[in-house]
Parts: C-alpha cells; structure tokens; sequence
C-alpha cells in the first residue's frame, strides 16, 4: 500500500546492474524501489522511512497476463 492505495513493486535499484535505466536510480537518487500503484509510478529512495508504504503481502512473482 502507498499512500492508502494498492501498489506493486516494480523494481529495487541497489546496486550497478548493468542495465542502464537501473543503474540511474542507483547512481542519481543512490537506489530505492519503484511502486506501480493507480495514481502512476512512485520511486521511493528510502522505504525504512516513508511513512506512505506499508508493506501487506508478498506476491508468488508472476505478473496477471488477463
């Protein structure tokens, strides 16, 4: 959930990957996580902190293709 609202992680930005739109987060903001959520993407550099996120289920990892 961010800010009361369903989201998914799209990505966590930690470290260099190698993939250029990756590694920007990396190197401009020094990493966090993107969350899709019905508003639009959200990058949120430090989750521990935002008072926004909370974390509510783990998902199996396979995106709903229907």
């Amino acid at each position: 959930m961010y800010h009361g609202e369903a989201g998914e992680i799209e990505f966590v930005a930690e470290s260099i990957t190698g993939d250029p739109e990756l590694d920007w987060y990396v190197e401009e903001e020094g990493g966090g996580v993107m969350i899709s959520v019905a508003f639009g993407p959200v990058f949120v550099k430090d989750p521990h902190a935002d008072e926004d996120l909370d974390f509510v289920s783990r998902g199996d990892g396979t995106k709903n293709s229907t």
